[in-house]
């Protein structure tokens, strides 16, 4: 059985703006990160299409040691002068970086053998709240959570349906560790159909937020 490969040619524009004013980078108790990022593949290149994502993410302390922590996504993509989107540049949601409780990238459609393809557009949701491992004292390398996830992916057909919108909560337990920081999730779809597939653990590492 052998693989056929094959290649495009494409010319790309990456535009894109950041803004980062959260207090700290691994453990944040207040302040925002949002960002905008564009991707477009111009002519002469074989491939045309566009990317766009627009992200949120916002830290509120509500108590000395409770942080609330908000955050959204919104992102879609499309084919350009008559050419289809690449499928290799298809959204995807569904794990620990998106809808925890539901597999890696197993939200969306899929193919006629029933395998997980993407979508051109996305949407996503997380409100978590942080806090400090109890006794834990000034020992700031531990921190616990609770979060409720929303998010699903669509396809180019696909009407953007709010009753779509798969949900989940669950715990995380976050550690600086000195191999880097790690996280590790405990999560509980709320409203999955019999065709989904679901993960109750998962870890990270090199990531916190």
């Amino acid at each position: 059985i052998g693989q056929v490969w094959q290649s495009f040619s494409s010319v790309l524009v990456r535009p894109g703006w950041t803004r980062d004013t959260r207090d700290s980078v691994l453990w944040p108790t207040s302040g925002l990160k949002e960002g905008v990022s564009v991707e477009v593949a111009t002519p002469p290149g074989e491939l045309k299409y566009f990317k766009y994502t627009y992200g949120r993410q916002q830290f509120f302390s509500i108590a000395p040691k409770l942080t609330l922590m908000l955050s959204g996504e919104i992102a879609a993509a499309r084919g350009l002068g008559g050419k289809p989107l690449p499928v290799f540049k298809n959204f995807y949601a569904g794990g620990s970086n998106s809808v925890r409780g539901f597999d890696v990238n197993s939200l969306g459609p899929r193919d006629t053998n029933g395998s997980f393809v993407g979508g051109n557009r996305r949407i996503l949701g997380t409100a978590e709240g942080l806090f400090p491992m109890p006794g834990s004292g000034k020992d700031q390398s531990i921190r616990l959570s609770v979060f409720v996830d929303a998010g699903q992916v669509y396809g180019e057909t696909e009407k953007l349906s709010l009753s779509a919108i798969r949900y989940s909560s669950g715990f995380g337990v976050s550690w600086i560790s000195p191999f880097g920081p790690m996280k590790l999730n405990l999560a509980f779809a709320l409203n999955d159909k019999p065709e989904d597939k679901k993960q109750k653990f998962a870890f990270q590492l090199g990531q916190t937020f």
